[in-house]
């Protein structure tokens, strides 16, 4: 299936990508804090065990604990020290896919054509041709579509600039292509 998306971007768009960038930047921060309280309560549970570990060892070879608890004594420590040895270094920052830089409306794409294998959109500086593996991430709003790749600014396709094809055929078609779930925006 080929589809053609002709239609210049508007200053309405741009706003409504800016909400959308700003709303994902706030929920990967939300995620990075989990992720790193997370570690850091991980790290203190396996230094506890740890301790707790050495401190029943001490207590059963000083004569304050029965030689009964040696066994539990033991597994602590192991425990302790295995998983301190498993995941040593705090989680890597999850990579920001969102552009830092502002969709230009000076270059914005005059049109996108979308065949099988490979896609191609032509702005003020010329055609460019890509294929679908390029593409990270596809996003969908109620009036567009966003394409997110890995090395240049996203491409926003307005829904009613459709020339071929539906949007609803569209997004099965990107499902298709890419393998990425087209995610769905409010």
């Amino acid at each position: 299936m080929v589809f053609l998306v002709r239609e210049t971007l508007t200053e309405e768009d741009r706003a409504a990508y800016q909400r959308l960038r700003d709303r994902r930047m706030r929920e990967a921060r939300r995620k990075r804090r989990r992720d790193k309280l997370g570690w850091l309560g991980d790290q203190l549970s396996r230094f506890i065990c740890t301790a707790m570990g050495l401190l029943a060892l001490y207590a059963i070879g000083s004569g304050g604990m029965s030689v009964w608890y040696l066994p539990c004594a033991v597994i602590m420590l192991v425990c302790g020290v295995v998983t301190f040895s498993v995941r040593r270094r705090s989680p890597a920052r999850e990579t920001d896919y969102l552009p830092k830089e502002e969709i230009p409306l000076s270059d914005p794409v005059r049109a996108a054509f979308f065949g099988d294998g490979c896609f191609a959109f032509w702005n003020v500086s010329g055609k460019v041709r890509l294929g679908y593996s390029s593409i990270i991430s596809v996003w969908e709003d109620a009036k567009r579509f966003y394409l997110f790749f890995a090395d240049r600014p996203p491409l926003l396709l307005p829904k009613r600039g459709f020339a071929g094809g539906t949007p609803e055929d569209f997004r099965s078609f990107l499902e298709r292509e890419t393998g990425w779930i087209v995610e769905r925006i409010k």
